[in-house]
Formats: structure tokens, C-alpha cells, sequence
């Protein structure tokens, strides 16, 4: 299998596409393509609450070398090809590099994989674009891509980091919105508009620890609206 190493500057402009994932079917085919153009005969795609809580994509493909797994995670970073040339003879389903960094922008990411022949097995786990440090564990051959946020009693107890990363990075106007989820027959759904939130973080970007404190900020607000605090507890009156 050839290695996995990030693209040329030139070669990565002539098939960069911006890749976004825009929802939860985003994730599963792109997780699902990568395991098919790993080899896999066998794959397993579990979900929960139609993607929102969970997605896990596992598969008896050749693996990923322990050196590569954070590569794996970088723009333009791909196996399928290395030269302008090779983009005439791409037989693979992806090729552009830009799926698993666009994946855990906007989520957390946990891996664990291990390639045939190889003894003991390697995991990486990554939240808003920042990948940790790879660690040896356990693991049969293949992979396993787990894309969730974390749940407590049904509801997020963990914010998404990549929300304030994109809304950062973007400039965009954050504003907390709670939807009532529960389905009433005849019954209007409930729309809470919250006050814009300001964010605070230093330099151009910020860093991973004040991305993360944004979220949380974000979602205690989003659950005040609607009388709850995060977890599904009903706040103090």
C-alpha cells in the first residue's frame, strides 16, 4: 500500500475542491470510499440519532502505518497519488487528501487501526482539527474511524470545538438557537433565538484550549434557552 504524505503545493491546486462536510451522509461516504480503496471485504457502519451522536465506520482494509496517522489528518494529504501526472490514471474512489481533515474540523475523531502483519495496533483521537499524539493499543486488522460528540442522557454533553473554530476563522456571527426536538402532533415547533455571542481568543486563530471553551460557552447557552442545562437537567429556577 503506498504511503500516506501530503501533496505538492502545485499538485494540491489542480484538485483541491474545499472539501466541507455538511452533514452526517458526508461522513459515511467518505469514511465508507476510504475503507473500499483500503481493500476491505468487510465493513461495518454503525449510527446513532441518524449521525449526530455517532458514526463509526469499521473495515478489514490493509491499515495505516503508526508514523502516518497524523499525516492522515492533514490537507491534501493522500496515498492515491504524488505527481500531476498520476491525476490521469486515478483508479481509486477518493484522491483528493481532504475528507479526514475536513471530518474532524468539525468533530471528534477517535482511531484505532492496525495493518496485517504488524503485532500490536495504533489510535489517535482529535477534536476541532487538533490531533493528539499517537498511542499503541490493541486492535484487529483494519480500521475503525469513530465520529461522535459524546452523549449523557440522551443529549450532547460535550461541545464541538470545530463550531468556534469555523465560526472564528470565518468571522461569522455566532448566535445560540434552541429547537424544541420533541414532535407534537399539530403542534408548532419552538424556535429560541438567543443574544449574539462575542468570542475571546488570542492571536488570528486562538488556541485549542479557547476553541473548546467557546463551544462549551455556546452550548450552556444554547440549553438556557430552552430551560436546561447541559445533559438534559432542568436548570434552577
Amino acid at each position: 500500500m503506498p504511503h500516506i504524505q501530503q501533496l505538492s503545493s502545485h499538485v494540491a491546486d489542480l484538485i483541491a475542491a474545499g472539501e466541507v462536510v455538511e452533514r452526517p451522509a458526508s461522513v459515511v461516504k467518505e469514511l465508507v470510499e476510504n475503507a473500499i480503496d483500503a481493500g476491505a471485504s468487510a465493513i461495518v457502519v454503525e449510527i446513532q440519532r441518524g449521525g449526530m451522536g455517532l458514526i463509526r465506520v469499521t473495515d478489514n482494509g490493509c491499515g495505516i502505518a503508526p508514523d502516518e496517522l497524523p499525516t492522515a489528518f492533514l490537507r491534501h494529504a493522500t496515498s492515491k497519488l504524488r505527481t500531476e501526472e498520476d491525476l490521469g490514471k486515478i483508479g481509486t474512489l477518493g484522491f483528493r487528501g481532504e475528507a479526514l481533515a475536513a471530518i474532524s474540523a468539525v468533530s471528534r475523531v477517535d482511531v484505532l487501526t492496525r495493518r496485517p502483519g504488524d503485532t500490536t495496533g495504533s489510535a489517535i483521537h482529535g477534536e476541532g482539527g487538533h490531533m493528539e499524539p499517537v498511542r499503541e493499543e490493541g486492535a484487529p486488522e483494519g480500521t475503525t474511524i469513530r465520529n461522535g460528540i459524546g452523549k449523557a442522557d440522551g443529549l450532547p454533553a460535550h461541545a464541538h470545538s470545530g463550531a468556534a473554530v469555523i465560526g472564528v476563522r470565518t468571522g461569522a456571527i455566532l448566535v445560540p438557537v434552541f429547537v424544541d426536538g420533541e414532535k407534537r402532533t399539530f403542534h408548532r415547533t419552538r424556535i429560541i433565538i438567543g443574544q449574539p455571542y462575542t468570542p475571546v481568543y488570542t492571536g488570528r486563530r486562538g488556541t485549542a484550549e479557547e476553541m473548546q471553551k467557546i463551544a462549551d460557552e455556546l452550548l450552556r447557552e444554547v440549553y438556557a434557552l430552552g430551560g436546561q442545562q447541559v445533559g438534559g437537567a432542568p436548570l434552577c429556577k
